[in-house]
């Protein structure tokens, strides 16, 4: 009875067959990766003043957020400066033209955003829902469904 030992259970085959390869340094990105390279918030933001109204395409984690937080920075520097009497008038409406001219851009970026975790872009409307809003940033939240 020439009784052979049983080899050892593996969990993850393809891991132990790239064991040898080195692990990537850096930001790993697949061939097929179209989204920009965002390392920053002002690579954020070009991104997406060149993709102003493009909602083609998917955006990553760091685009959509490092320009959310663009955008929530600058309504908080304003809160701060908007009780000083004359120039408080002028980053009112410095503010207010900035929010005009960011309602496509943060659509577009949304929409990209829904596309790359893996919703229909259409559930950019829940956030007219009460609550909505809420859930729109949990949809936004999760990873990339797209190698």
């Amino acid at each position: 009875m020439n009784a052979q030992p049983a080899a050892p259970m593996v969990l993850y085959p393809q891991a132990a067959a790239h064991a040898a390869a080195p692990a990537p340094i850096g930001v790993w990105r697949g061939p097929v990766d179209s989204r920009p390279l965002v390392r920053n918030m002002a690579d954020a933001i070009r991104v997406c003043i060149q993709k102003y109204a493009q909602f083609d395409g998917r955006a990553g984690l760091a685009e959509f957020w490092y320009a959310e937080l663009a955008m929530i920075l600058a309504v908080v520097a304003a809160i701060f400066v908007v009780w000083i009497p004359i120039l408080g008038w002028i980053v009112m409406l410095a503010l207010w033209l900035l929010a005009m001219a960011a309602i496509v851009p943060s659509l577009a970026v949304t929409v990209r955003r829904l596309r790359d975790a893996g919703f229909h872009w259409a559930w950019i409307f829940i956030a007219l829902a009460p609550f909505g809003g809420i859930a729109l940033l949990i949809f936004c939240a999760q990873p990339s469904k797209h190698p």
